[in-house]
């Protein structure tokens, strides 16, 4: 019986952190937690690295603020440590990162094969569906008010 190779799928989602308004509204008696966080210029992002797959119990996941060659490579050093990438099937959408000769190097000396995935088609990565609910929870915790002039 031939065996199947297990897929890992990669993806990475961000978000901008906003200034702290000055003035907050929020409904009299709201039971919702109020979450504020600081950031000293509109270009400060918190960016996810994950990895799933159709085995794995839970998302592996790094917390960083860019997706560069040193992040995306410290990442997947990490996950090897706790997963075992020989005969892995990684795979990944057509980020500049993802394509670099240094992570296929890496990704390879693991013993991981890498695939990717066809240019616009991000609808193949289930990992998608875990991001779009992270971004929900984002933005029911993080305030974020628009100026109304």
């Amino acid at each position: 019986m031939k065996r199947r190779r297990k897929l890992i799928f990669i993806d990475e989602t961000s978000t901008d952190m906003w200034d702290i308004r000055q003035r907050i509204w929020q409904p009299k008696d709201s039971r919702l937690p109020l979450v504020i966080q600081k950031a000293n210029t509109k270009e400060n992002k918190v960016t996810i690295i994950g990895a799933i797959s159709l085995e794995m119990k839970s998302v592996y996941h790094q917390i960083t603020n860019t997706t560069n060659i040193e992040t995306v490579s410290e990442f997947f050093k990490k996950m090897s440590k706790k997963i075992d990438l020989f005969n892995k099937v990684i795979v990944m959408d057509n980020h500049a990162v993802h394509r670099s000769n240094e992570l296929s190097e890496l990704l390879i000396s693991k013993g991981a094969i890498v695939e990717f995935l066809p240019p616009n088609c991000s609808y193949f990565n289930p990992i998608e569906t875990i991001w779009s609910w992270v971004k929900g929870k984002w933005r029911n915790q993080l305030l974020q008010v628009k100026d109304l002039s």
